[in-house]
């Protein structure tokens, strides 16, 4: 379907005419898997409703192959965190494989498939299978017509997943007489979707259960105009400063020497600040992404100031030898205004209601160190 706004996606649904929402393996990859919280864990909203959480089998073969590589990567990175402490505390090999034993119960395949399949069933998802619905003339003509999402490039055959979860979707979606919101951050689902009778696109999860949340809408931004705004601000700032590890760092800077990013530690400035001072802006902008009798969520993005402390490890590589060899390491240290996305959790009864929860979405920022290097490079010594 060509692209709409969201107050037409509002009819959609209200019309019901939407009946599915489904997601692309880069939305998973976007909100770091967190199934557990976050906007992810608000798809709990659809079990036992008309609307349909779908799960394609092939975005799930993808999903949990990217979530056990990272898994994989993150096992290897803290054993060798825990290798290098052993060295400066003196903690003792046995000490420290029990401690891996204790952080890492299972597996990484074993934990990947049972957090997803916990997320699937308090989702209450309907899986569908590529094998059994997708039109494999319809991907093959796709496919040689260089037709979304084969678009013209050097690796087409990478997108037949994404080519037989959409011909999927399509078959379901008119087996079943509806159409499906697809919510994906990838180009090539948009574009299959602006020539689809049957799917929509989104590029947004909170935009789109903002969407189906719409009936409620209005009663929810009655009751927040007698929210107490100094009080909301004093949630938000007490609770920031202890979920900032939900913020992975991404670092860009310039230097003669390789380098890698050790670690990146974040710290809230001022324990004064006023993420909120416009409560009008606030109700326009806040985005209601769950609705429950004695519940409601909402998503928003405040700005607060953060100092950044990044370490970085640098070397050089040896043409002699071969080998990458070790130049020391820096600490560099920026204050940062930054985004943060955030999910409000309200209580109500009636026309009263209290703030229950205020949780960090984990995303991504970036930064640029601009040129950097060694910190003994800053020595006076060094220029001597």
């Amino acid at each position: 379907m060509p692209n709409i706004n969201i107050d037409d996606l509002k009819r959609l649904i209200s019309n019901r005419e939407i009946g599915a929402i489904t997601l692309d393996t880069s939305i998973y990859i976007h909100h770091h898997y967190g199934f557990e919280v976050g906007i992810l864990s608000k798809l709990s909203q659809f079990k036992n409703t008309e609307i349909k959480f779908i799960v394609v089998d092939m975005i799930q073969h993808e999903t949990l192959s990217h979530l056990i590589e990272e898994a994989k990567k993150n096992k290897a990175e803290t054993k060798n965190s825990l290798k290098v402490i052993g060295n400066s505390w003196g903690v003792t090999p046995q000490r420290r494989q029990e401690l891996m034993d204790e952080l890492f119960t299972s597996n990484e395949d074993e934990i990947s498939k049972a957090r997803f399949d916990d997320f699937k069933k308090k989702a209450g998802a309907r899986e569908i299978k590529c094998a059994e619905l997708s039109s494999l003339s319809k991907v093959i003509d796709l496919y040689f017509n260089k037709i979304a999402p084969f678009a013209i490039k050097k690796d087409k055959k990478n997108e037949f997943p994404d080519a037989l979860a959409l011909s999927a979707l399509e078959v379901w979606a008119e087996s079943n007489n509806t159409k499906i919101l697809a919510v994906s951050k990838d180009n090539d689902w948009k574009e299959f979707c602006e020539t689809s009778p049957l799917l929509y696109f989104i590029d947004e999860l909170s935009n789109a259960l903002t969407a189906f949340n719409s009936n409620a809408s209005v009663n929810i931004i009655n009751a927040l105009k007698t929210i107490n705004i100094d009080e909301l601000n004093k949630e938000i700032i007490e609770s920031i400063p202890h979920q900032l590890y939900n913020l992975t760092v991404d670092v860009e800077a310039s230097s003669s020497f390789y380098y890698d990013v050790e670690s990146s530690e974040l710290t809230m400035v001022d324990d004064q600040q006023q993420p909120i001072n416009d409560l009008e802006k606030f109700l326009s902008t806040l985005s209601i992404i769950d609705t429950e009798e004695e519940l409601f969520s909402v998503q928003y993005t405040v700005n607060c100031n953060v100092d950044i402390e990044t370490t970085l490890d640098f070397n050089t590589w040896d043409g002699i030898d071969k080998e990458f060899i070790g130049m020391g390491g820096g600490i560099f240290n920026n204050s940062e205004d930054i985004d943060i996305d955030i999910i409000i959790n309200f209580n109500k009864d009636g026309n009263d209601i209290e703030i229950d929860s205020i949780e960090v979405i984990s995303s991504s920022i970036t930064i640029d160190l601009g040129e950097v290097g060694p910190d003994w490079m800053n020595s006076p010594d060094y220029y001597d």
